[in-house]
């Protein structure tokens, strides 16, 4: 017999054992050799009164290597809801920072005389709100103003505004279909079998969202930019923004600036923007 059928076959025998334990079968193969509360705990109560113990507990109580690939899955469980909580909260001030500087620059954009939203680009083109090229004769007829802002800046935070949404979707789905029913289980002190547990481990990383692996990585990092994004939407949010120095704020803070967990660490941030 080759070695990998001899894999192949343990394999097999180990998930035949593992289940017949479950079913109170006993084979052998986890100690027998506990002292007599434990095994009246197994079997009932013991001499004071103590419930017999669930599947789980004995499992974890009687077979180490269970018990180690059950307390890796509780760990990560935790540390993933710490990682999509951080990620999660810096993907919303992003979302809510973009908003804000979108409609600052709607506000001051050129219209057409039907009232719709223009933008010129750096390269003289012209602009819908939605990506529509200007006529040129559509575009002389724009009364532009001198503080117009650009299609390209516009642009660019649109797009930034749509990549942080498609984030925190992909955030929510890994939530929803990657920890919560683990959660649950472990919630419920289900006895699910080892093999199950090893293949959520894999699941865990492979459906691992790009933002989240970032908050894995870097958590001290992001947690510092969290207050710059708070900062710079009380800027943008609660202040008149018809005033120049406040206008002056907004012309440099663009999606660039904001930190984004799918950049690489040395990616600037507000921290230089926000200096007095």
């Amino acid at each position: 017999m080759s070695e990998q059928d001899s894999e192949r076959l343990k394999a097999l025998i180990d998930s035949r054992d593992f289940h017949a334990e479950l079913t109170g079968l006993e084979i052998g193969r986890i100690p027998r050799f506990f002292s007599a509360t434990v095994e009246a705990m197994r079997n009932g109560k013991d001499a004071n009164g103590r419930d017999k113990l669930s599947d789980l507990e004995w499992l974890m109580l009687n077979n180490p290597g269970y018990a180690a690939v059950y307390n890796r899955v509780q760990d990560r469980l935790v540390e993933a809801n710490q990682a999509v909580d951080r990620a999660m909260t810096l993907v919303n001030e992003r979302i809510h920072l973009a908003e804000l500087q979108l409609k600052e620059m709607e506000d001051r954009a050129s219209t057409l005389p039907d009232g719709t939203k223009v933008f010129k680009s750096r390269s003289g083109k012209a602009y819908t709100a939605d990506g529509h090229e200007l006529s040129k004769h559509e575009a002389d007829s724009v009364n532009w103003r001198d503080d117009s802002p650009l299609w390209d800046d516009y642009h660019q935070i649109k797009n930034g505004l749509k990549k942080a949404e498609q984030e925190k979707l992909a955030i929510e789905k890994y939530q929803n279909e990657t920890l919560e029913p683990m959660q649950a289980r472990v919630a419920n002190k289900e006895a699910v079998t080892k093999d199950e547990l090893e293949d959520w481990l894999k699941k865990e990383e492979r459906t691992r969202p790009d933002v989240v692996q970032k908050a894995f990585a870097n958590a001290q990092n992001i947690e510092a930019d969290i207050p710059k994004l708070q900062e710079a939407r009380s800027i943008f949010g609660n202040t008149g923004l018809n005033a120049p120095d406040i206008r002056g704020h907004f012309d440099k803070v663009r999606v660039f600036d904001i930190p984004d967990l799918s950049a690489e660490p040395t990616t600037p941030t507000l921290s230089t923007v926000l200096k007095p």
